[in-house]
């Protein structure tokens, strides 16, 4: 049986199926009607459509937008977050510190890369804690200064990192 394209290669995509994943994203921002003078709506709409939980917060540390992932991720309603401080979302021990460390980092944020994988324990609105990745950019809007944020439940990672931990001690013992 010979077939229309190399095995070794990549098989060519067929005009008729559907966009998935970053593709899809990227044409639904590109359709997206956009705001005279910016493309600030599509930034929001392109935000609201990720997988991942977003945040966007300001200077006050309030939330300003927070898509369906992260309300789903946090256990609020729609809507229910904007108007939160992003410290209520983080466990209470170590809430001070948390806002702290995001204020002396939107200081420094003048040309600087944002924050890359830190990992943190987060408080669902029921109270339950639950470590977390975030990802965070600083952004400059017709409102001024803000930050979005990415952040994702690393249940599954810190649990699969204290199996091999005890796996590791047990193998030691023996």
């Amino acid at each position: 049986m010979t077939l229309p394209y190399s095995v070794t290669g990549p098989r060519p995509r067929s005009r008729t199926r559907p966009r998935r994943g970053i593709a899809s994203l990227v044409a639904t921002w590109r359709s997206a009607p956009s705001k005279p003078g910016g493309g600030e709506g599509k930034s929001r709409y392109l935000i609201a459509a990720l997988p991942d939980a977003a945040l966007i917060f300001d200077r006050s540390l309030q939330i300003s937008f927070a898509n369906a992932a992260a309300e789903a991720l946090f256990g609020y309603g729609s809507g229910e977050m904007v108007g939160l401080r992003v410290g209520a979302l983080m466990a209470p021990a170590k809430r001070e510190s948390y806002e702290t460390e995001i204020r002396a980092a939107f200081a420094a944020w003048k040309g600087v890369e944002g924050v890359r994988g830190l990992e943190r324990v987060a408080r669902r609105k029921d109270g339950g804690e639950f470590p977390v990745e975030v990802n965070a950019n600083p952004c400059e809007t017709a409102e001024g200064p803000m930050v979005v944020s990415i952040v994702r439940d690393i249940s599954r990672r810190w649990a699969k990192d204290r199996a091999l931990r005890r796996s590791r001690e047990n193998l030691a013992r023996a």
